[in-house]
């Protein structure tokens, strides 16, 4: 992404009479003082090189009255040496009006009538125009001394600062001149509505509609007047800023509005089942939506379409009616479904149908925050506490790290971690010796204020020569 920040800035000249240090980094002096530290040093560095005493005082006297040496040591130099100069000069300077990213910033010098520097005790100093023309960031030239009453001051035109955020870092642009700076919060320009989880934009799924492919891309690009507090007016340009639902139901009718297209792709019947299973893929692919537990809901993508549209129709058909058999044919089915308050223990032995499980091994790619651990360990608790195994990924919410780790050692988890892609893409269960599909993962069980809460799911048993063998393979662990 980048973001693009401009304001108007005022401009001014001055015309003063004053001291002046510019740089030279070329000068014999820079190699003089190479590796020299002190005063000292540098004498017995000039009396080494054959110089007699009265020629290393005026050397000593020279470094000293251009600021070089101070107190006995030098001073940095990297810069260049410098060398002063007493005269009429023209300065043009940038005026901001806020702290963002500077008030003052010199564009450059001219000389009027320099002359060779020399001493004038008598110079008086305008302190005020002093501390408006410091410039850290200016390597070229220093500015010393400004005499009272001897500078004239003319408006010029206003000039654009552009201050960029692109490449992961801040800088600003003037003059065609690019300086780094501090960053500026994602949430003052966002107006609060910055995810840092997600490092996206919350936005509501009608503003994502108004911009093509914005929804598929989840990017979004807009120009906006800004009034930011201490950084004052500017104009904002954001380009392919990464974009994150603002709310569960902008989540829900944006994800709809995805697989709808996915839908349409295909052009033909879609059983339930398959449509499951393109809810599963296009979760897997749009990964900023699984911070909403979104959960398949068939009559939400019939409403979607509408009765007008073919689409609808073709997903209402009945399952005879589509043409494209489905090769993994289950023995049987489990269904989960509960009311607030469900006893979980007893609703998960009652439904399976089997007696205390022994050895529990779950393959899902996306037990990897914290809300799917703690229903990971309800359902351990439920089923009177397996040797369990999950193969999953690296944990997602790294600032739940530690909650999640105390789940794993509490429950003797034993936790295999596999790239995204080494893991098949819908999630098993193997209980005991039988293998079940679902396409829920945890997300059927929440835990609101203590209780459980179980949604309806479907785990359906499969037969062992049915399976994929990559899914057999990374199952076999002991």
């Amino acid at each position: 992404m980048k973001i693009t920040l401009t304001k108007k800035i005022k401009v001014e000249q001055l015309e003063f009479i004053g001291e002046v240090n510019f740089f030279d980094a070329d000068s014999p002096y820079i190699e003089l003082l190479k590796n020299i530290t002190s005063e000292h040093n540098l004498k017995d560095e000039l009396h080494q090189k054959g110089l007699t005493n009265s020629a290393i005082k005026n050397v000593i006297s020279k470094l000293e009255s251009l600021g070089v040496i101070k107190n006995g040591y030098l001073e940095n130099i990297e810069n260049g040496f410098p060398e002063k100069e007493y005269g009429k000069y023209e300065l043009v300077i940038f005026e901001n009006d806020t702290m963002l990213p500077f008030i003052y910033k010199n564009k450059g010098i001219k000389r009027i009538d320099a002359k060779p520097w020399q001493k004038y005790n008598s110079l008086t100093q305008d302190q005020d125009l002093i501390n408006k023309v410091k410039d850290k960031d200016n390597k070229e030239y220093e500015i010393n001394k400004i005499e009272n009453n001897k500078a004239n001051i003319t408006k010029l035109a206003s000039s654009n600062l552009k201050i960029i955020y692109e490449n992961g870092s801040w800088r600003y642009v003037l003059d065609n001149k690019s300086f780094e700076m501090t960053e500026i919060h994602f949430n003052s320009l966002f107006d609060g509505s910055w995810d840092e989880e997600n490092k996206a934009l919350k936005i509501d799924f009608e503003s994502v509609l108004e911009q093509a492919n914005a929804a598929e891309s989840m990017e979004y690009s807009y120009e906006v007047p800004l009034d930011i507090g201490q950084y004052g007016q500017l104009t904002a340009n954001f380009k392919s800023i990464p974009v994150i639902p603002k709310t569960q139901e902008d989540a829900k009718l944006w994800f709809v509005y995805l697989l709808k297209s996915e839908i349409e792709k295909k052009n033909r019947y879609i059983s339930e089942y398959e449509l499951q299973s393109l809810w599963s893929n296009l979760l897997s692919n749009k990964p900023k939506f699984q911070k909403f537990d979104l959960v398949f809901d068939f009559d939400l993508i019939l409403k979607e379409f509408g009765k007008d549209s073919r689409y609808y129709w073709l997903l209402r058909a009945s399952t005879d009616l589509y043409p494209f058999s489905n090769k993994l044919l289950p023995k049987s089915r489990v269904v989960i479904q509960g009311e607030e308050g469900i006893d979980l223990q007893n609703t998960l032995f009652k439904q399976f149908n089997i007696k205390q499980p022994q050895k529990l091994i779950i393959v899902d790619r996306w037990i990897v925050n914290l809300k799917q651990f703690e229903a990971l360990e309800k359902v351990i608790e439920a089923f009177g506490r397996p040797n369990t195994t999950i193969i999953t990924q690296e944990i997602k919410e790294k600032r739940n790290e530690r909650s999640i780790d105390d789940i794993i050692q509490r429950n003797g988890i034993h936790r295999i971690v596999k790239d995204k892609r080494d893991i098949v893409h819908q999630r098993y269960w193997k209980i005991d010796d039988e293998y079940y599909q679902t396409s829920e993962s945890l997300d059927f069980i929440t835990i609101e204020n203590g209780g459980i809460r179980t949604k309806y799911t479907t785990f359906e048993l499969y037969d062992e020569k049915d399976l994929d063998p990559n899914l057999l393979r990374i199952m076999k662990v002991n």
